[in-house]
């Protein structure tokens, strides 16, 4: 159901100020040539391709960066104040204050290369009825604290379990990778789309 995603990223210490386009520019394109690749691996269609790109920076002589998006395109000088601006801002959002005249640095270039995929269609089942002897496998004796000692106890198989079936616990529902513990003074509806709802009465 999810969208793939990986992350891409590079550190170069770049001054923000006029000039540093071409750096910022040529660093975008190596990460971007990577998640081409990365792209054309996974066979993600051209339409369905997204690249975000972030930039950590921080003021100069500073330990910690904020990271700032960027606009995507070529990076040009208008780019470049658009950083800075954005940068003053987050700052001054994040500490309280923020420093125009200080120096301000790129450290870490970075992208998210994020591939569309075509989303499962899920549909839901017919109700059948509350009924669930169907999917009913065996009865065991299981200790139970709130019966303070064992009692007999229904085990179902899940894969036959249908929408609409209504269990009262204490009841077991096994399948392969889970066990599910219906607890007495506990019912469970299995909805249309079989999942397993747990009410206490």
């Amino acid at each position: 159901m999810a969208n793939l995603r990986t992350d891409y990223s590079l550190t170069r210490l770049i001054e923000v100020q006029p000039g540093s386009e071409r750096a910022l520019q040529d660093a975008f394109a190596i990460l971007e040539g990577r998640a081409r690749s990365w792209f054309d691996d996974e066979g993600i269609a051209e339409e369905r391709r997204g690249v975000n790109r972030v930039v950590d920076m921080r003021y100069k002589g500073q330990n910690y960066e904020l990271p700032v998006k960027i606009d995507s395109g070529e990076v040009d000088a208008a780019t470049i104040d658009e950083l800075r601006t954005r940068f003053d801002k987050a700052h001054e959002q994040f500490y309280g204050y923020s420093a125009a005249e200080e120096p301000v640095q790129v450290v870490t270039i970075r992208i998210e290369a994020i591939g569309e995929v075509t989303k499962a269609e899920i549909q839901p089942e017919p109700i059948t009825g509350p009924d669930p002897t169907p999917a009913c496998v065996s009865t065991r004796s299981v200790f139970f604290p709130e019966t303070n000692g064992y009692v007999p106890t229904a085990v179902y198989d899940r894969s036959r379990l249908r929408a609409g079936n209504v269990i009262v616990g204490p009841a077991i529902v096994e399948q392969l990778d889970a066990t599910t513990v219906i607890l007495p003074g506990q019912t469970a509806t299995v909805d249309a789309f079989r999942n397993i709802i747990i009410e206490t009465n």
